[in-house]
């Protein structure tokens, strides 16, 4: 199920940059071309790589192909302490996810009544990324570290 979950993660998200990269030519042919901006020029791409960038973060965890040093992996040479500390990392990985999931639906139920300027919508639907987006990398974390459990007692 989490598989599924992450692949239609992905699958949105490519369509958001596609749907983004749309909107950005359209807006920048109108502006030049056209002599005319649309009201929702700034806003619609915002919103959109905001939410973008949030479940791009899923996929990015699930695959580990997010930002690190790799300094670790040269010190360390035992197998098992090198496991341990990333399960040490899932385990905190999971603790801030839960937080910032929390603090996140907290913030876009106090923004829901608030609305943008040009389009009128939520200002909660931007918000409301953060708590989609680290609940997924909260549940892949969790799976990953299942996985390592299960490995290590085989």
């Amino acid at each position: 199920m989490l598989r599924l979950l992450i692949k239609l993660n992905l699958y949105l998200s490519s369509v958001g940059v596609a749907i983004m990269a749309t909107l950005i030519a359209w807006i920048v042919f109108m502006r030049f071309f056209a002599g005319v901006t649309p009201h929702w020029a700034e806003e619609l791409p915002q919103f959109l790589l905001i939410w973008v960038a949030m479940t791009g973060a899923v996929w990015c965890s699930k695959n580990n192909s997010h930002l690190s040093a790799g300094i670790l992996a040269l010190w360390l040479k035992d197998q098992k302490i090198t496991q341990f500390l990333h399960r040490v990392v899932d385990v905190l990985i999971i603790a801030a996810m839960v937080l910032l999931t929390k603090s996140g639906w907290d913030l876009t139920l106090l923004t829901m009544n608030q609305h943008t300027p040009a389009m009128q919508w939520p200002v909660g639907l931007l918000y409301l990324s953060v708590p989609v987006s680290c609940t997924f990398i909260g549940l892949v974390h969790i799976a990953t570290l299942c996985a390592s459990w299960r490995s290590s007692h085989e």
